[in-house]
C-alpha cells in the first residue's frame, strides 16, 4: 500500500479529529479509493504515529474506575481492548478482587498471556475461576 506524504498527512488529520479506524478506514476507500484491510490501517496508524481516540463509551472501561468498583465490591472487573495488541487475537485488562492488576492476551497461538504489574504476583484460585469464565466470555462474543 502506498500513499502519498499529502495522503498520509490527511489520514494522521482524520485520527487527530477523532474519526474511529472504521471510520478512516472508509475515509481511505471513499477519498482515496485504496482498500485497506483493518490491519493494514493499523500499521499504517502505527507507521504514522497516530493513536485513535477511544470512543465514549470505553471511557466505563477504564482502569480508574475499575478499581474503585473493586475496592467497593470485591469483584473481578474485565475489559477487552477496543485495539487489540500486537501478535494477538484479543487483549485486555483485568483487575483482580484484591485491586491487583493485570493485562492479558491469547496469542496468535491461542495461549493465554497474563502480565501483572506487580512481579511474582499470583491471583487466587477464585479470581483466576472468574477471569477464566470472562475470558471464555469474551472469545464467545468475538465468534
Amino acid at each position: 500500500m502506498k500513499l502519498s506524504d499529502e495522503q498520509r498527512k490527511k489520514v494522521a488529520g482524520w485520527v487527530g479529529q477523532g474519526f474511529s479506524p472504521s471510520d478512516v478506514q472508509r475515509m481511505i476507500k471513499e477519498e482515496f479509493e485504496i482498500s485497506l484491510t483493518y490491519l493494514d490501517l493499523r500499521l499504517l496508524l502505527d507507521d504514522l504515529k497516530v493513536v485513535p481516540k477511544d470512543p465514549v463509551v470505553a471511557k466505563k472501561e477504564e482502569p480508574v474506575e475499575a478499581e474503585e468498583e473493586v475496592e467497593a465490591s470485591g469483584k473481578l472487573s474485565f475489559s477487552v481492548d477496543q485495539i487489540t495488541r500486537a501478535n494477538a487475537m484479543v487483549s485486555g485488562k483485568v483487575v483482580f478482587s484484591d485491586g491487583q492488576r493485570a493485562e492479558w492476551l491469547i496469542d496468535t497461538s491461542g495461549r493465554p498471556v497474563l502480565n501483572p504489574e506487580t512481579p511474582g504476583y499470583r491471583p487466587t484460585q477464585e479470581d483466576i475461576m472468574a477471569f477464566q469464565v470472562e475470558l471464555q466470555r469474551a472469545v464467545q462474543r468475538m465468534m
